[in-house]
């Protein structure tokens, strides 16, 4: 009964997302073919940043965190929007839908053969991440000192509550009762490893990153609908999605379960695909998803402002550059001036501090964090040239720039 709980609290929320993607999609972008697996491998990103919010609006408001509740409300909100999305997707204008390009389905024997082959290293390489999750248990590391440990502190409280830093801890008698060197992380993941706790009815250090699994499977979901949608044929698009969970940083966060980094992959990497069509095809819905995309990976880790951030600067570089430009010029010449009149920080108005004071960079809800200089040439090296990682990059690189010529002069 409880693995049946597991799998209800994790796919339910995942069918929330694909339901009322699909609605949207239908609504919003009505002349378009949408793939169904794409709309599967964002859903699942979707649905679990909906169900962070209804856990963390529920701990707002109730304090305690109870299965039933929760699974109820969720349940609720996947009905509603499977019942938009079933209606719809059978108006007359969703049945005008016309493909964005001509898909190239026909393969030849030697075409399907690669196809089962791509397919089958996918099935493998999800296969023996599945193996390292569900028997490996969370990592004694960064997943197990500051992620995975609030999640195991609100499970066996029943409740989602803040954490002090370990020198507050020690030195303040005011401090919370638990403590964490990441106590101001973001709180997605963990939040996802304690609803899977909470479904299952106990606290497994294995079962608790079932959901990396999924995340892995509909990362490779979305790719591949991308690709579909983009004009790609199955193998083309098959072969992106192999290609995407072949990368060794992929296949290393998805074994090592329990780290932010294959979440912030999922929302910012499906995110920037989204936006790239969007700008290429003129589709403000594309645009629409992957800025949304990008946006919830701030609930996910630090660094995913960073990323949204990057993703906001390309589609205003890409649709209005000169009011980008402009918006950039502005803002390098309110910081020189400031710079060159001392007012380094100021304190705005609901924000609070913002700027340098101190040794410290202060950041409006994120923090104040020490500059230091850092020589990381040799790890930049190392990471972009040595190592089996990205290495490949500037191989893959060099080979492409004839075709990119090549392409220019068709």
């Amino acid at each position: 009964m409880e693995y049946f709980r597991l799998i209800l609290g994790l796919i339910v929320p995942w069918m929330g997302g694909f339901f009322w993607l699909r609605a949207i999609e239908a609504r919003g972008n009505p002349s378009a073919a949408p793939n169904i697996f794409k709309q599967i491998g964002y859903g699942l990103f979707l649905g679990y940043a909906g169900l962070h919010g209804v856990i963390v609006a529920s701990a707002a408001l109730f304090q305690k965190i109870q299965f039933w509740p929760i699974a109820g409300t969720i349940s609720f909100i996947t009905i509603i929007g499977a019942t938009l999305a079933y209606t719809y997707n059978r108006s007359p204008t969703s049945a005008a839908h016309t493909p964005i390009r001509n898909n190239a389905t026909g393969l030849s024997p030697a075409g399907r053969a690669t196809l089962a082959l791509l397919l089958a290293w996918i099935i493998i390489h999800l296969s023996l991440a599945a193996i390292e999750i569900l028997y490996r248990p969370v990592f004694p590391w960064d997943a197990w000192l500051n992620w995975m440990y609030r999640a195991k502190a609100w499970f066996f409280e029943g409740a989602i509550f803040g954490f002090s830093s370990p020198i507050e801890w020690a030195t303040d008698t005011g401090a919370l009762a638990y403590n964490v060197g990441g106590h101001n992380y973001p709180t997605f993941v963990p939040t996802i490893a304690f609803w899977a706790a909470c479904s299952l009815g106990f606290w497994s250090d294995t079962l608790v990153n079932t959901p990396v699994l999924f995340c892995g499977i509909a990362l490779a979901m979305g790719i591949y609908g991308q690709c579909r949608e983009f004009g790609g044929s199955y193998l083309h698009s098959v072969a992106a999605a192999y290609l995407l969970l072949s990368v060794p940083l992929v296949g290393t966060h998805l074994a090592l379960a329990g780290y932010a980094d294959i979440w912030i992959a999922g929302f910012t990497g499906l995110g920037f695909a989204a936006l790239i069509r969007g700008l290429i095809d003129d589709n403000r819905f594309q645009s629409a998803l992957g800025l949304l995309m990008a946006a919830l990976a701030i609930t996910v880790k630090a660094e995913g402002l960073v990323w949204f951030l990057a993703t906001v600067a390309t589609f205003l570089l890409v649709t209005r550059p000169r009011a980008a430009l402009g918006i950039a010029g502005l803002f390098s010449a309110l910081a020189l001036i400031a710079w060159l009149l001392g007012m380094t920080y100021v304190v705005l108005p609901g924000l609070g501090g913002v700027g340098y004071a101190d040794g410290f960079v202060h950041i409006p809800f994120k923090g104040s964090y020490p500059l230091m200089l850092f020589n990381v040439s040799d790890d930049y090296f190392l990471n972009f040239f040595s190592r089996g990682s990205w290495n490949l990059l500037w191989s893959l690189l060099l080979l492409s720039l004839p075709l990119l010529f090549l392409s220019k002069t068709k």
